[in-house]
C-alpha cells in the first residue's frame, strides 16, 4: 500500500505554487507593459501545468489561488481568472 504524504506538505506546496504563480504573473505583466504588445508566452501557465503533472490534482488550489490573486492585484474582477 502506498503511503500518503502529510497534509502539511500539501498545504505548503499549494501556498508556494500560488506565490510563484503570482510572482511570475507580475513579471509577465511588467514585460507586457514595457513592450505594449501581447505576451507571447505566459510563464504562470507553464509553471501551473508542470506542477500539476508532477504533484497531481492536489496542487490545483494553488493554481486557482495564484490566478485569482494575480488578477485581483491588477484590479480586475477575480471571476475573470476562471
Amino acid at each position: 500500500m502506498a503511503t500518503r504524504r502529510p497534509w502539511a506538505i500539501d498545504i505548503a506546496a499549494v501556498i508556494a505554487l500560488a506565490l510563484i504563480y503570482v510572482a511570475t504573473a507580475q513579471l509577465g505583466n511588467c514585460v507586457h507593459a514595457a513592450s505594449l504588445n501581447a505576451v507571447l508566452l505566459w510563464a504562470p501557465t507553464g509553471i501551473g501545468l508542470g506542477a500539476a503533472s508532477i504533484f497531481g490534482n492536489r496542487i490545483a488550489p494553488g493554481i486557482a489561488i495564484g490566478a485569482g490573486l494575480s488578477v485581483a492585484i491588477l484590479g480586475r474582477p477575480i471571476a475573470s481568472s476562471l
